[in-house]
């Protein structure tokens, strides 16, 4: 891009493959884009922050709906910021998104104890939120249940309303409501007998249209992956940029 504008773009390779039959990558095929998400997720909050609706400096249990706090500096709140940048002393346990049917706040209950690998905060450096630098995915599952309480809609479907429809991008966090789903591109990871496809080549397990209808808006950020769930085409990224 030079103001503003693609002066050189390049596609290759395939969106997918099926021995014979093959999809070459286009400059509208979707691409799980991983932690790139964080940015766009991000967009959609600082809407609800420019519209007054969420203060970055605020402790962000008034907006989750229960107390969060680090047990080794109780006094001291988690701010939105803090998620954002991840300085607020989360970390990444063995899981950092939930199925439907759970809570985020099944995250810090009694069973997550220091020491365990389902345990989601620092414990060894001993630095209290906001001074020290801990990259943190769950941080952006809380900022996804932030944006559901805050404004009523379901992840997806606020971003896809709110950050990608105004720009014209096609795409979004729930491969099961995307407008094109024949544009996804399926990623592969190397095993020993080649490659194999790992990511968006099945429907995800426990998810189905009866379950989505019934999930509570604001329980379960986790459940599209504000953290690295959005597809998204190399197009769109373009527009967004």
């Amino acid at each position: 891009l030079h103001h503003g504008q693609p002066v050189y773009q390049y596609y290759g390779g395939f969106a997918r493959r099926d021995g014979a039959n093959t999809a070459p990558v286009r400059q509208d095929t979707l691409f799980r884009i991983a932690s790139i998400s964080k940015v766009v997720t991000t967009i959609g909050l600082m809407e609800l922050v420019e519209q007054g609706k969420v203060n970055l400096d605020h402790d962000v249990s008034d907006y989750l709906g229960f107390t969060l706090r680090n047990p080794d500096f109780p006094q001291t709140p988690i701010t939105v910021r803090m998620l954002l940048n991840h300085t607020s002393t989360l970390r990444d346990g063995d899981v950092y998104v939930l199925p439907p049917g759970k809570s985020v706040q099944d995250f810090f209950d009694a069973t997550h104890r220091p020491g365990n690998q389902n345990y989601h905060f620092s414990v060894h450096d001993r630095h209290a939120p906001g001074t020290y630098f801990t990259y943190c995915n769950l941080c952006y599952g809380l900022v996804g249940t932030i944006i559901e309480r805050v404004s009523g809609e379901r992840f997806d479907q606020y971003q896809k309303h709110h950050v990608l429809e105004p720009l014209k991008i096609d795409g979004g966090y729930n491969i099961m409501a995307l407008d094109h789903p024949e544009r996804l591109a399926t990623l592969y990871g190397r095993v020993p007998s080649g490659y194999e496809a790992t990511v968006d080549s099945q429907p995800l397990k426990g998810w189905s249209k009866d379950v989505l209808a019934a999930y509570k808006i604001g329980s379960n950020g986790t459940l599209f992956s504000p953290q690295g769930g959005l597809r998204i085409s190399m197009q769109g990224l373009t527009r967004l940029a």
